[in-house]
């Protein structure tokens, strides 16, 4: 099972977890989150992410509007049925 939560400030987490094990090291990711996964006590892999700030203006360029709106929903995000929004590889 896995648990992913969506946090303000990665740091403080960092800081309140106890000899932790630490399956994804921190990284921050091409969709502009900082981001680590932990394995809880009874087995859990939790991750734990928080937004980098100003990652959004130049790392998402790239999507479509509705893809932008999609992933700044409060609600969660919705998938787009259109794949034809995606940057193509030459």
């Amino acid at each position: 099972m896995t648990l992913f939560i969506e946090i303000e400030d990665l740091d403080s987490v960092i800081e309140s977890l106890v000899e932790p094990e630490v399956v994804v090291p921190r990284r921050q990711t091409f969709y502009g989150m900082d981001e680590l996964f932990v394995r809880a006590p009874c087995g859990t892999l939790v991750g734990f992410a928080a937004k980098i700030a100003g990652a959004e203006d130049e790392r998402f360029e790239w999507m479509s509007p509705v893809s932008r709106a999609a992933r700044n929903c409060s609600s969660g995000p919705r998938l787009a049925r259109n794949r034809t929004d995606r940057p193509q590889l030459e």
